[in-house]
């Protein structure tokens, strides 16, 4: 899947991405949107300007309520969620 596929997806609902991490390469599932009505605190400019690259994307962690990022590489699996299980 490539960022165009995950920021149509995230842009949409809140889903799950299980990825590497890069500081310890250990493996982390996290449920996460780019949805307004989900982050806090944040505008469309916040969510814009948190696409830093075509290599790295921050999302919102939807469980830990904070800006989160990982690297598109780094993505093991994306897990579309329904629309019930937000």
């Amino acid at each position: 899947m490539n960022i165009e596929e995950i920021l149509d997806k995230l842009l949409s609902g809140v889903h799950t991405v299980v990825f590497k991490k890069v500081s310890d390469n250990t493996v982390r599932k996290m449920k996460c949107t780019l949805i307004n009505e989900n982050i806090k605190d944040a505008d469309r400019r916040d969510i814009i300007t948190k696409v830093k690259d075509k290599k790295v994307l921050s999302v919102w962690d939807t469980e830990k309520n904070a800006w989160r990022s990982f690297r598109i590489d780094n993505v093991i699996r994306f897990e579309e969620n329904e629309n019930d299980e937000e």
